[in-house]
Formats: C-alpha cells, sequence, structure tokens
C-alpha cells in the first residue's frame, strides 16, 4: 500500500529544484500528502467532489488549526494547479511545506525533513 507521506517527501525534494513547475508541484503533492492523511485519520472514506471540504470540516470541531492549515494549503495547491498566471514562489512551497509538516507531526508522524 502507498503511504502517503511519501508525497511529503517528493514535495520536499521538488522544493529544493526550486524551478516554477516544481514549485508548482511542490505545492500540490504537499497538499495531497496531508489531505490524504488527514481524511485517513478521520475515517473518511467519500473520494466525491466534496471530499476536500468535508476534511478540513471535520477538524474545524476537532483542531481548529489543523482545519485553517488543510484550508490553506488546498487555497495554494489551487493556485498552483490552476492559475498558471500567478506567479509562485520557492517561499509559497517552503510555507505549505511547513504547514504540512506541522499537520503531519500532529498526526504523530515524525522523521520529516524541515523542507
Amino acid at each position: 500500500m502507498f503511504d502517503a507521506v511519501d508525497f511529503y517527501h517528493l514535495a520536499a525534494k521538488l522544493h529544493r529544484e526550486g524551478t516554477p513547475a516544481a514549485i508548482r508541484t511542490s505545492i500540490g503533492r504537499a497538499y495531497y500528502a496531508v489531505f490524504l492523511v488527514a481524511r485517513d485519520k478521520a475515517k473518511i472514506t467519500d473520494t466525491g467532489k466534496g471530499v476536500h471540504n468535508n476534511v478540513a470540516e471535520y477538524y474545524t470541531q476537532r483542531n481548529s488549526k489543523v482545519s485553517n492549515q488543510l484550508k490553506s494549503c488546498k487555497m495554494l495547491r489551487h493556485i498552483a494547479d490552476y492559475k498558471l498566471d500567478k506567479p509562485l514562489t520557492n517561499r509559497d512551497s517552503g510555507n505549505v511545506l511547513r504547514e504540512a509538516r506541522e499537520i503531519l507531526v500532529y498526526f504523530g508522524i515524525t522523521g520529516l525533513p524541515t523542507k
């Protein structure tokens, strides 16, 4: 079975590469790492259209910081994937990686690179 945390490790590697494509891909992979882990920890099995919002809302009641970080990462992932006219920087991918790392640590995942 694939471990979603591997997406985080790939995101960190892409962040260090620093090209525009790598930055955008890093943001997306970091988001999906935490989204998938958070969804599994919440025991949400839905894979439909609203599942991303459902996962963030699930944590609103349990840990508002995690919920807000999921929403923040998702917003930048949306920009990275769909707003190609908006420039993103290595700082943006670094911020997503930082928030993603905090979420993963909240779930007890250790041994993560800082960036």
